[in-house]
């Protein structure tokens, strides 16, 4: 058996533990069922059920606002549709979902990290780990696209590192229909062959038309939106500028205030995420792993387009994997400050999922 699929297996079983042994201990006891629910009782895996979870529960039924991605709603159907779930299928459907997803980011982050030299000391537990504990917006144990989302993009990375062209973009492609995001995983690859070409003085046609269809799916689902009469600007356009317009100064344009809230403000944990996405597009670039450096500035980029509301901010970057590798690459040899890493992500990771989960924070 491979050394990454031990390490994965054993790596997600800890992982696992250390959430039911949190959630047993410190947070069903502060939620109602309604919102933290263990729904299968032979698995040791609990689930927030609010915020979001309650637009995803309403796709789950009837899906009726296009401009949310279909893919993670459709899957939570089809493996209620596999198991015959009758009573709590929702919350059934979703904890499987994340269930089989958080194996495909443990082993898919195992695997990606074992296939190259250069990567191979990094230790994968612990990218898994800060991932999975990641202290600011974390909502992998939600009912929440983010798990699925993750696991999509991650295989796609891992089908380009195996020189799988056409594989990685079509499932990056899909990635884009679980979430927008998605978008820039299809971009980066594309956009990475297109940098070969630049750097070599060379069009390499056969490998831009294996990166393609990731792209055509991303605008393909944006082209059928738009063929509906909306866009995904169109729809949170009205309700971001109102969360933002009304802080922003008279004169002053909104997407320059929000890059200056994520950067400058007293907001630490907007601002400390923006800077840790950063340091990892800087990361990657000096690593040469260049589709994932696009795909982080690609996501840095849609800043000067669309307008975010900055406030969960922590969330978005959440996805962002390269940053948890990067902090394990500047870990991997500091046993004592591992440790303490570990343990203030863990414990703040907790501590904002009870404030964000019980209301006292923001909508993420």
């Amino acid at each position: 058996m491979p050394k990454w699929l031990i390490d994965g297996v054993l790596t997600l079983v800890a992982i696992y533990l250390v959430q039911f042994i949190f959630a047993q201990l410190f947070v069903s006891r502060q939620f109602s069922p309604e919102v933290f629910a263990q729904p299968i009782k032979a698995l040791p895996a609990y689930i927030y059920l609010s915020w979001d979870a309650g637009w995803y529960r309403h796709f789950y039924e009837v899906y009726d606002r296009y401009f949310w991605p279909p893919l993670y709603p459709f899957t939570l159907r089809l493996v209620s549709l596999i198991f015959n779930f009758e009573s709590n299928a929702f919350e059934k459907s979703a904890v499987l979902t994340n269930l089989c997803s958080h194996a495909v980011i443990v082993l898919g982050l195992s695997y990606y990290l074992q296939a190259r030299e250069r990567t191979r000391q990094i230790p994968a537990w612990l990218v898994a780990f800060l991932l999975f504990f990641y202290p600011g917006h974390n909502v992998f144990f939600a009912a929440y696209s983010e798990s699925l989302y993750l696991a999509v993009a991650i295989m796609a990375f891992v089908l380009r590192q195996k020189e799988k062209l056409f594989w990685a973009s079509l499932v990056a492609g899909l990635s884009a229909l679980v979430r927008t995001m998605g978008a820039f995983v299809a971009a980066a690859l594309f956009a990475e062959q297109v940098f070969r070409c630049w750097r070599d003085r060379k069009v390499y046609w056969r490998d831009l038309l294996l990166a393609s269809p990731g792209v055509i799916i991303a605008f393909g689902w944006q082209g059928f939106l738009y063929h509906l009469g909306t866009t995904v600007a169109r729809e949170n356009g009205p309700w971001a500028q109102g969360l933002v317009t009304s802080m922003v100064p008279q004169g002053m344009n909104a997407n320059l205030w929000v890059l200056n809230y994520l950067a400058f403000s007293t907001h630490w944990v907007e601002v400390v995420a923006f800077w840790a996405g950063v340091s990892a597009l800087v990361y990657c670039a000096v690593k040469k792993r260049y589709a994932e450096m696009f795909y982080i500035a690609f996501f840095y980029f849609s800043l000067a387009i669309y307008l975010y509301r900055p406030f969960p901010w922590s969330r978005l970057v959440s996805v962002l994997f390269p940053l948890y590798i990067l902090v394990a690459d500047l870990l991997r040899e500091r046993p004592r400050l591992t440790a303490v890493v570990l343990l203030v992500s863990v414990g703040f990771c907790y501590f904002v999922q009870i404030e964000l989960f019980q209301g006292r924070m923001g909508e993420p």
